[in-house]
């Protein structure tokens, strides 16, 4: 396990480091890019004071070698090192430094002893706006439902997973709270009807869209490179990718959450969709799920047909990933506020631009997903679609409405179940499923897969 944490630490590491520029001091992975560029407002401060007061220290960090050591600590006392063979340079315990921050820790602290306490203040004020950037971009961004609805329902993964990436912040509703997914799905009085546009701007919305999410997507990376080379963030202060590792931490959030929805909720294209319930079905429909999702992946959700959605009751899998979710949130928040109010060497005029390019990125993201839900939600109301009331088959105890030994006695109580075969939903002008009233009596095993009586 953690051969592939490092390895996926190199791999980051390099994306935004020269291959070049890596190497290891004291076992530790050391980029040589930082220092090179800095901020407009207060880059020429740090430039000074490095190429005038710090060359010995920046030297070493250009040049510097660690070996092997060892540290023999005695109470709090300072430990007496021994270093490997070949080491130029020393480790300050003192003044806070270890084996991963050898030799940015005393360039760090030469270029602040030559920066004035004005500016020290500035930066200091930048760091409490970065601080709340994670915070405001998750009120702003889409909530995992929301993506989750544009994956699973609309069949727009490769939108989704732009708007995901554009999006560094996850929303984070009520701690613990299970709201229905088709909740958002559901009409109102007085709403504006929804745009549909036909002939060649329906080409020119798809590729404004993609084009749109490309470009927020492209002005998030940028900004992660930028924070990674011209800032240091101090308590990570030998990686240049901690701000790209809090930006994709929103990935597996939304793809558990996507999982989440689907035992929730899922989209029927078929009478056929109602049957396949084994694992082994459902791997033998993979070939026309893909089909479908590639059919509707340039079709805006404005524009499908037949958005016939089956909806399922909590499952102990659903609530389970639903209390993950909420603490994942958290500590993605948690960790994009650490990282962000760590960063030094950026002024508050450089802050605020970083925050409102940040902002432009999740503010368009934001508009696509709202336009793709009101076109799901338009389709779901409308005569090409519906909810199709039907319970999953291994939940078929859940159709019995008594319990099993009252049904064995003389009530002639009514059930009422949904049997598949008889829905036809695709075939019919109206929706929703056939129902029938059966008279209560003997149970036995259908063999659709449904649990249920009859006289």
């Amino acid at each position: 396990m953690y051969a592939h944490v490092f390895l996926s630490y190199l791999f980051l590491q390099l994306w935004i480091t020269q291959v070049s520029g890596v190497r290891y001091v004291f076992s530790a992975l050391q980029p040589t890019t930082q220092f090179t560029q800095w901020y407009e407002q207060y880059g020429f401060v740090f430039e000074k004071a490095l190429r005038q007061n710090c060359t010995e220290e920046y030297h070493n960090y250009l040049y510097g070698v660690g070996t092997t050591f060892n540290a023999d600590w005695v109470g709090y006392e300072e430990p007496v090192i021994e270093y490997g063979a070949g080491s130029n340079v020393s480790i300050d315990y003192n003044e806070g430094g270890d084996e991963a921050s050898s030799i940015t820790q005393p360039l760090i602290l030469c270029i602040l002893n030559h920066t004035s306490d004005y500016i020290k203040s500035s930066m200091a004020s930048a760091q409490v706006l970065l601080g709340l950037t994670p915070t405001i971009l998750a009120l702003l961004g889409p909530s995992p439902m929301e993506l989750s609805l544009l994956t699973i329902i609309a069949k727009r993964p490769f939108l989704a997973l732009l708007l995901a990436l554009s999006c560094p912040s996850v929303y984070l509703g009520r701690a613990f709270d299970s709201t229905p997914p088709l909740d958002i799905l559901k009409e109102r009085p007085g709403r504006r009807p929804q745009w549909r546009p036909k002939g060649l701007k329906r080409y020119g919305l798809v590729v404004a869209q993609y084009l749109l999410a490309l470009g927020s997507l492209t002005n998030v990376a940028v900004l992660y490179y930028q924070l990674g080379v011209r800032t240091i963030c101090i308590f990570w202060s030998n990686g240049t990718v901690v701000p790209l590792i809090w930006g994709l931490f929103a990935l597996p959030i939304h793809v558990c959450a996507a999982i989440a929805f689907r035992l929730q909720a899922r989209r029927l294209y078929s009478d056929d969709d109602l049957k396949r319930r084994s694992f082994r079905g459902w791997i033998g429909g993979t070939k026309k799920r893909i089909w479908e999702t590639l059919k509707a992946e340039p079709v805006p959700a404005a524009l499908q047909k037949d958005v016939y959605i089956i909806a399922y009751p909590e499952t102990k899998k659903f609530i389970a990933i639903n209390w993950l979710l909420t603490p994942g949130i958290i500590i993605h928040v948690v960790f994009g506020t650490l990282v962000l109010s760590s960063l030094t060497f950026i002024g508050p005029r450089d802050a605020l631009e970083v925050v409102g390019r940040f902002t432009i990125s999740v503010l368009i993201s934001r508009a696509i997903l709202m336009y793709e839900i009101a076109g799901v939600r338009d389709r779901f109301n409308s005569s090409d679609g519906g909810l199709v009331p039907m319970l999953p088959f291994e939940e078929a105890d859940d159709l019995v409405l008594e319990e099993d030994n009252i049904a064995l006695t003389n009530f002639k109580d009514d059930l009422e179940i949904a049997n598949p075969a008889d829905v036809k939903v695709f075939d019919r002008p109206w929706r929703g499923p056939t129902v029938k009233t059966v008279p209560m009596a003997v149970h036995r095993n259908d063999p659709a897969g449904f649990y249920w009586t009859s006289s």
